[in-house]
């Protein structure tokens, strides 16, 4: 493995371990040092891929100490404000596992889904990821019920009974974009989790689970071809009235190829797409193109002169799903290639930040808002990238 991405490796793993705390993964060390579930569970990936096993059986604890009976995680534990915290105005002391939220923090329409949609996924995800690598059963076979109930509990988001979830405005980590229904990212999660499902069952010899959640698996994966694919890459969402949004979103693209749902023939048409579509200049990789209409950003981040935090902002962790991606696609120089230029922009900036400028490649520093320094999912997703892809041994 060449120096530079030597270097980036180690200076990631000490950036994911910054990140660290008695409990589990803090999102950050500045306005997001809380427990947020999908940064965790994302940065839990990279972690077990270097052997921090501990942490990562910490971070799933946590949050399953804090599964509602329905088998709902917490979309974040800690901070019950957060706007105070991005205008820097506050900053709590309290008790980082006292204040657990379920619903994510925005003003709804009537009748509009209040859930995350994401959160229980990565947390089948990250179990079987951690099961698999640490070799601890034992986790998995104690924790099974649990386990299921998380991810059955995704199927109460199934509002039309076609297997897919629908979800309400900034209900998954794009969570300042007005989108609703079935949405690629989501979807391709929630695929992903069905089938970790049926490798724990599989592990544990539980056989009839097996069968059901891979049968399952492959359902969810048939519906997502057949509906969300449009010929050149998967649609970005499908409103609730049957409306296709043909934006192209990057990081449900580059997720259907991570976790398979692509086959090689898309998987090569999606990584085509993003040289065709100019995302691959600039810090890897912006979140979509063309760019969100004005109407669809939440106010808020008008509110803290962000409006472009998912609408042009480049986010460092999708470029690094995009490498192990290209390595899946059998593009493996285009993927050293990528390593080489995430590589260099972490050894510029000293580290992990979570959002970039999109002229200038430098972390987003503005009146009311800072890049997050360390970002342990970025960090996570490095590690873990170069493990799984195999450029790093």
């Amino acid at each position: 493995m060449k120096s530079r991405v030597e270097h980036a490796y180690n200076k990631a793993k000490e950036c994911l371990r910054e990140c660290y705390s008695e409990l589990g993964i803090y999102a950050g060390k500045m306005h997001f040092d809380d427990y947020w579930a999908r940064d965790g569970f994302f940065a839990s990936l990279g972690a077990t891929a270097i052997g921090d096993y501990k942490i990562s059986k910490k971070e799933l604890l946590l949050f399953l100490s804090k599964q509602k009976e329905n088998g709902q995680l917490p979309l974040r534990i800690g901070s019950e404000l957060i706007l105070p915290k991005l205008l820097k105005i506050w900053r709590s002391k309290e008790n980082k596992t006292e204040s657990v939220r379920y619903e994510i923090d925005r003003v709804y329409p009537n009748g509009m889904p209040k859930w995350p949609a994401d959160q229980n996924s990565l947390f089948v995800i990250a179990s079987e990821y951690y099961t698999r690598k640490s070799r601890d059963v034992e986790f998995a076979r104690k924790n099974y019920e649990k386990i299921k109930k998380a991810l059955d509990w995704n199927f109460t988001l199934d509002a039309d009974s076609d297997l897919l979830i629908e979800e309400g405005y900034y209900s998954s980590w794009l969570d300042g974009i007005k989108k609703s229904g079935k949405i690629i990212y989501t979807e391709a999660c929630h695929y992903y989790a069905c089938k970790s499902f049926a490798q724990i069952a599989k592990a544990l010899r539980k056989w009839k689970d097996y069968k059901k959640y891979s049968h399952l698996a492959e359902k969810i994966k048939q519906r997502i071809n057949s509906l969300m694919w449009n010929g050149s890459y998967y649609t970005d969402w499908i409103s609730s009235g049957g409306r296709k949004h043909e934006y192209f979103s990057t990081d449900g693209n580059i997720l259907a190829i991570v976790f398979g749902i692509a086959d090689e023939e898309k998987a090569g048409s999606i990584i085509g797409k993003l040289s065709e579509l100019g995302l691959e200049n600039g810090v890897p990789y912006r979140t979509n193109y063309p760019k969100y209409k004005w109407h669809q950003i939440d106010l808020l981040l008008y509110i803290t002169g962000i409006p472009d935090y998912h609408n042009g902002m480049s986010w460092l962790w999708i470029g690094c799903a995009g490498i192990l991606a290209k390595a899946i696609a059998g593009k493996k120089k285009n993927a050293m290639f990528l390593a080489e230029k995430v590589s260099e922009i972490i050894m510029k900036y000293g580290g992990t930040y979570e959002v970039y400028e999109k002229k200038s490649g430098s972390p987003v520093r503005r009146i009311f808002y800072r890049s997050e320094f360390p970002f342990a999912w970025a960090a996570g997703m490095f590690l873990y990238a170069l493990k799984e892809s195999g450029i790093k041994k």
